[in-house]
Order: structure tokens, then C-alpha cells, then sequence
């Protein structure tokens, strides 16, 4: 574990940390193809957290919800004609996703359709531009703030960018992309089900 030795100023003029932690690659439970040149994770403080308005306890923003267990995403949710609640891409096409790994939330975005030819769907993680560390969060609240604060570019406080995480074999987003549909099938028709 690491000290924070990069700092952000605040208003008041002093240099609050950036992040709380640092965590070595094999403290975490970071698989080996994603980012692998990053020699660990770098975990956002509260002064950070404070500073694009998350505090402890706060609910998770609007537009987000519950993909999976351990997985949540930032869509846009709208009613058809027939009354059925439907999610899409924001305007801009991303979509922020927030997993969690172990006991941290990691923080992700892609494009809706974005397929890189055989090799997948690109997929970006924060990262701290000046380690290399992708930016965690403690909990899954703070990195729906993060994310939101993200977008498009990385402001200040952070010190980061979005960098392409790895690249799956096309075959597996299909199936992951395949196994969602399915799932929001069920859940649209237990909607239906339930106002029917």
C-alpha cells in the first residue's frame, strides 16, 4: 500500500489527497488483461468524493440502475406507447457502468454498438494520467459520481482520462450482450405481468 503523493488544491487554497490509498496489482482482485500495464489501483479520497459532491450515505444519482449483481449502468429510462419502462443510451451514446471488484467499485464506459472488429466491444476504465492506476471507489455510489463527473473528459479534481481497459474475444461480449437481453426480457415481462 502506498500514500497518496498526488495532491489536488482546493478553493481554500491548501492541497487536500487526491486519493486515499494506493494498492498494489496483487492486493486487488484486478484480473491480469485488464489494464496491463498498471501496476495497481488508486482508490479516490473523500476529499475528492467531497469535492465533486458525494458524501457518505448519499443515494446513487438518477439514471442508474441494477444490471446484474455487482454491476450497475447509466441509461436513460423512457416509457413506450403501450406503458413498458425501456433503457437506452444516453444522447451521446455512452454507457457508464460501475462493477465491483472484491470490496472496490470500479468505474466504466463504452458506446452502445461500439464493437472493435473481432477483438470486442471497447470498453474504458478512469485512470489516473500520471501512474497509470485505474481510479477506484469505495463504494458503488461514489463511483457513480466519479463517472458522472467524468463525462465526457475528466475534470477537476481528477487527473485522469479514459483508457481502453483490454479486449475480449468478440465471442464473449456476444454472449454477455445475449445473456442481458434475455435478462431484460424476463424483467420486462414481470413489468407487464404485474400491471396487467
Amino acid at each position: 500500500m502506498h500514500t497518496d503523493n498526488l495532491r489536488s488544491v482546493d478553493s481554500s487554497g491548501t492541497a487536500p489527497p487526491a486519493f486515499d490509498t494506493w494498492l498494489d496489482r496483487d492486493q486487488t482482485e484486478m484480473p491480469s488483461d485488464y489494464l496491463p500495464e498498471a501496476p495497481g489501483v488508486a482508490i479516490a479520497g473523500d476529499a475528492i468524493l467531497r469535492a465533486i459532491g458525494y458524501r457518505p450515505g448519499s443515494k446513487r444519482p438518477s439514471d442508474w440502475f441494477k444490471h446484474n449483481p455487482g454491476v450497475f449502468r447509466y441509461l436513460k429510462r423512457f416509457k413506450t406507447n403501450s406503458g413498458m419502462l425501456r433503457y437506452r443510451a444516453h444522447d451521446d451514446g455512452v454507457i457508464f457502468q460501475v462493477r465491483q471488484c472484491g470490496k472496490l467499485w470500479v468505474i466504466e464506459r463504452f458506446r452502445s454498438g461500439d464493437w472493435a472488429g473481432r477483438s470486442g466491444l471497447n470498453i474504458y476504465a478512469l485512470v489516473c494520467t500520471k501512474t497509470g492506476r485505474p481510479i477506484w471507489a469505495p463504494t458503488y455510489q461514489a463511483a457513480m459520481r466519479l463517472a458522472n463527473h467524468c463525462h465526457p473528459t475528466p475534470q477537476s479534481p481528477i487527473v485522469g482520462h479514459w483508457a481502453q481497459m483490454y479486449e475480449r474475444e468478440h465471442a464473449e461480449y456476444v454472449a454477455e450482450y445475449e445473456r442481458y437481453e434475455r435478462e431484460y426480457a424476463m424483467r420486462q415481462r414481470r413489468v407487464a405481468g404485474s400491471i396487467g
